[in-house]
């Protein structure tokens, strides 16, 4: 075991495997980087290695970089020079990487700045007005240039409708929920009492729409979900898909060190609890009981309530607000493994300024 320990004696578990390198021979890398008065990271990327236990290497040249040529571009739009892209893009209010970005893409300067598509009509007769460019006929029928571009070139309105002069006939698509037509998808979510960007994120991966707004139990199997196979103290087993939710349900504040005894050598067990990852049999049987075991949760909370002198409050920072106690050592107490009434006197005698539990 002390020659395990040794740096001399275990060469290699301290890093300093011999190597020989160009027909030299180096006590280690560390050596030879020092010696070649190369540092270890461009010593590595030098090395060829001839041989698979990476015992011997020969040196190759590193290569060269292309010189940077700083790219020469025209900066004249609706006839006026613009000394940079910096200059072009305040004067346009935009991103100077969103123009940066279209430059590079092969986009046109005018392009780049939202004048001109790939179907460019400018110049324009309109209303037997001749306009040469978006700037010129927004500004003559008072419309903001970004706007009127964005409308015309990104939204694709009518002309009409780019420049306020005919309103735009807008069609809504409409929800239906279990037979109740909701205006649009936040109205939906309102309705259910979910946040809009969870909602939608649900639907992106591919959940029904009753899924995602808690009205029907998801049973497909939620991609990388892990399940144990855990023995409790007096010897009975239980499979578990939700091992935080396992922790709280049996008072273990510091779950993780349960599942870390799983790859451990030394620690098997954690106050008193066994563990290890469920065999194929193991979790089909789970499944066949219960088909939503492995799904992702609709109803999953953040938070989790307390219960203290027969009230029930929301989460641990709500309780702490009513009680005036600080939230961060009544947190601390209860991940420990403390009883909520426990936490409470700690929080009080040490504000009271007595030691309380540990």
């Amino acid at each position: 075991m002390l020659e395990a320990m040794d740096p001399e004696e275990n060469r290699e578990r301290y890093g300093k495997k011999p190597v020989e390198i160009n027909g030299v021979n180096y006590a280690s890398l560390t050596e030879a980087a020092k010696r070649l008065d190369l540092t270890k990271a461009k010593l590595s990327k030098r090395l060829e290695y001839l041989n698979p236990d990476k015992s011997k290497a020969k040196l190759i040249p590193l290569k060269k970089r292309k010189p940077w040529v700083k790219k020469k571009r025209s900066l004249i739009v609706e006839g006026r020079t613009f000394v940079s892209i910096m200059e072009l893009a305040r004067h346009y209010k935009l991103s100077e990487g969103t123009i940066r970005g279209r430059l590079n893409s092969g986009k046109t300067i005018e392009e780049a700045v939202g004048l001109a598509t790939e179907e460019t009509v400018f110049p324009l007769e309109f209303q037997d007005k001749i306009f040469n460019t978006q700037d010129e006929i927004a500004t003559f029928y008072g419309v903001q240039r970004a706007t009127f571009a964005y409308r015309f070139n990104k939204a694709k309105w009518t002309l009409e409708e780019s420049l306020g002069l005919a309103k735009r006939d807008v069609k809504t698509k409409t929800v239906t929920v279990q037979g109740e037509e909701f205006p649009s998808m936040s109205a939906v979510a309102r309705h259910f009492g979910i946040q809009l960007v969870t909602l939608n994120g649900r639907l992106l991966r591919k959940w029904t729409l009753e899924e995602a707004c808690n009205l029907k139990p998801r049973t497909q199997v939620q991609a990388k979900r892990r399940v144990y196979m855990v023995t409790h103290p007096d010897g009975t087993e239980e499979t578990v898909s939700n091992l935080s939710q396992f922790g709280r349900t049996h008072n273990l504040a510091a779950v993780g060190n349960l599942s870390f005894t799983i790859r451990s050598s030394k620690n098997h067990s954690y106050k008193g609890y066994k563990i290890r990852d469920a065999t194929k049999e193991e979790i089909a049987t789970l499944l066949a009981r219960d088909p939503t075991a492995l799904a992702a949760k609709t109803n999953h909370k953040l938070t989790h309530e307390i219960e203290y002198d027969g009230k029930t409050y929301r989460s641990k920072r709500n309780f702490c607000e009513k009680k005036q106690i600080n939230y961060s050592k009544f947190r601390n107490q209860i991940n420990k493994g403390a009883t909520v009434e426990e936490a409470v006197k700690y929080c009080q005698d040490r504000n009271s300024g007595t030691p309380g539990i540990g």
